[in-house]
């Protein structure tokens, strides 16, 4: 059965495991999906961040992501906006220029509400090119706990 929401967020989930993927950072998916993030990703020194992975297309040079979640029930439709303080990172996939964008939580303004826009121009707030690469979600000042420290170095 095809659901072209789901569909579209299941390709961006793709492309950031694969994308971390060349630069040696690992992925965790959950097995449920009633958390506040899609991925885990992990690092060599095993430092975890959790990830809310977003899909959006490019209009007049800009994609819009958006900073809050939508489901649907028996009872209608539900918005609300996203808990940053339970996701350390957004992994942005936008189709148009086939590239992930990594913003972190911690530079997004706490004024932010539902959406911010990230340009593909060079002159603007949010340059995209500013945010490539997977392990720029690991530069954080405030870092996120390491999982077993003592096997951190074989991983």
């Amino acid at each position: 059965m095809r659901h072209h929401t789901k569909d579209k967020g299941d390709l961006a989930v793709a492309k950031v495991i694969a994308d971390a993927a060349k630069t040696g950072i690992k992925s965790c998916v959950p097995i449920t999906e009633h958390l506040p993030f899609d991925l885990i990703l992990v690092d060599a020194e095993c430092q975890l961040r959790r990830v809310q992975v977003r899909y959006a297309k490019a209009r007049k040079n800009r994609m819009r992501m958006r900073l809050r979640s939508s489901y649907s029930w028996k009872g209608g439709c539900r918005v609300r906006l996203l808990d940053r303080t339970k996701i350390d990172g957004f992994p942005v996939y936008c189709p148009d220029t086939d590239r992930i964008y990594y913003l972190r939580t911690d530079e997004i303004p706490a004024d932010a509400a539902s959406e911010i826009e990230i340009s593909l121009a060079d002159k603007a707030k949010w340059v995209a090119s500013k945010y490539l690469g997977a392990e720029r979600l690991f530069t954080a000042k405030t870092l996120a706990p390491v999982a077993q420290m003592e096997r951190a170095s074989v991983f």
